[in-house]
């Protein structure tokens, strides 16, 4: 039963960070972002993945003003 368990836990994760992956990529998109290296990219997803947490929060304890990424 845990080996299921944690299974389904990475299974879970695992589509958390595609779709995470997936906003990244359209953001970069929309907003003609261009990062010099793998390092870069790989903080700048890391602080897009901490503001989409932020922002996540904030559309549920606030909702009379809007909140995204800009």
């Amino acid at each position: 039963m845990r080996t299921f368990a944690a299974a389904i836990l990475a299974a879970v994760s695992s589509a958390k960070l595609l779709d995470i992956s997936t906003d990244f990529t359209s953001y970069i998109a929309k907003f003609g972002k261009e990062y010099k290296d793998a390092e870069e990219y790989n903080m700048r997803l890391a602080l897009f993945e901490a503001t989409e947490a932020e922002i996540r929060h904030l559309r549920l304890t606030q909702k009379s003003s809007q909140h995204g990424h800009n």
